[in-house]
């Protein structure tokens, strides 16, 4: 039986994804939402999920920064 070369593919997976679904589970940004309501007149994103996002990108921005 001859061996074949095997070809392995992988892929990277952002800290900011990762983040973001542990806080989703965790069901951060409707907490947050008891805690910062939204405008009458507000669109869009909701200020849990803006927290959320902010929180999650927050680290990789200290991260690159750190590298540079």
């Amino acid at each position: 039986m001859a061996h074949l070369p095997q070809k392995i593919i992988s892929e990277r997976i952002d800290d900011v994804v990762l983040l973001l679904e542990v806080m989703k589970k965790m069901e951060l940004p409707e907490i947050l939402n008891q805690y910062m309501p939204r405008h009458w007149k507000q669109e869009g994103l909701d200020w849990g999920w803006v927290a959320c996002i902010w929180l999650s990108y927050t680290p990789y921005v200290r991260e690159t920064h750190l590298i540079s």
